[in-house]
């Protein structure tokens, strides 16, 4: 099991108030497992983001109503292992065979 590490955080009476009911309505046994599952819900919200896409779509399943989110991070650069793939595919590639096609 990964050890824990205690962190303290300082919240506004506002966003307090907005943690204590994401715990509550999420049926989390603590803040700290609503923070966690948060974190884990950004991070892949993200990680969209950073491969372009820029709105997630919800739908209920009894109404069939949509309604359309706007992803915050949609200007977020891409991340390293991205940068890497992205610099790999645009690289120009040396072929011996053009080459000897050019001379």
């Amino acid at each position: 099991m990964a050890r824990s590490k205690r962190i303290l955080f300082t919240f506004d009476p506002r966003s307090h108030q907005n943690l204590r009911e994401l715990t509550g309505v999420g049926g989390f046994p603590s803040a700290s497992d609503a923070v966690r599952d948060a974190l884990r819900v950004a991070r892949a919200l993200q990680d969209q983001a950073r491969q372009g896409f820029t709105e997630v779509v919800v739908r209920n399943p009894v109404t069939q109503q949509e309604k359309t989110m706007v992803l915050p991070w949609s200007g977020l650069p891409p991340s390293f292992d991205e940068q890497e793939e992205v610099a790999e595919r645009t690289e120009p590639q040396f072929s011996p065979a053009k080459e000897a096609a050019r001379e």
